[in-house]
């Protein structure tokens, strides 16, 4: 099958993010969606799969509409799933430059008040330096591989969780 999608095809559908996704997923299960330099590839159900228990595992922190969402992440396949997982979630995303320094961090985290910072599991040193100044959670992801779910882990944990449970 050559189907061939022009520019705004989709948009015309009048669907939000989550909904085109659930739609490309539908009606193009073949298809790649991401990627990442040969490590991962996922074609758009499976990334429907990975947004959907990744949104589980943000919501379990008790977010809510109005909540903040940091991500500070430089570009990963965990961005690319938890991007659309935030939004899922109806809260605001806010993507920061995983280059800034923590005052940099501090003074944005303090003007957006997120309830949650997302890092890689490599970590960010100075944007968790700040979040832990500011008493913001501040857990890491991980997609180890395509056959795997993504996690999250606590460093208020050993290992990594799917039911959150505060530190603070």
């Amino acid at each position: 099958m050559n189907l061939k999608l022009q520019p705004g095809d989709l948009a015309k559908e009048g669907l939000p993010l989550a909904g085109l996704l659930k739609k490309v997923a539908s009606d193009f299960p073949d298809w790649r969606a991401v990627s990442a330099c040969g490590e991962f590839d996922l074609t758009y159900p499976l990334l429907q799969e990975l947004v959907d228990q990744a949104a589980a595992l943000v919501a379990a922190y008790g977010i809510s509409a109005g909540d903040v969402v940091v991500l500070a992440f430089p570009n990963t396949v965990e961005f690319v799933i938890l991007f659309p997982a935030v939004i899922r979630c109806r809260v605001t995303a806010a993507p920061l430059n995983p280059n800034y320094t923590t005052k940099e961090f501090k003074f944005y985290l303090s003007d957006s008040e997120p309830k949650l910072l997302l890092t890689p599991q490599e970590g960010n040193r100075w944007a968790q330096s700040a979040a832990s100044k500011l008493n913001i959670h501040h857990p890491t992801a991980k997609l180890h591989s395509t056959d795997s779910k993504i996690t999250l882990f606590d460093r208020c944990r050993a290992e990594p969780w799917l039911n959150v449970q505060s530190c603070q």
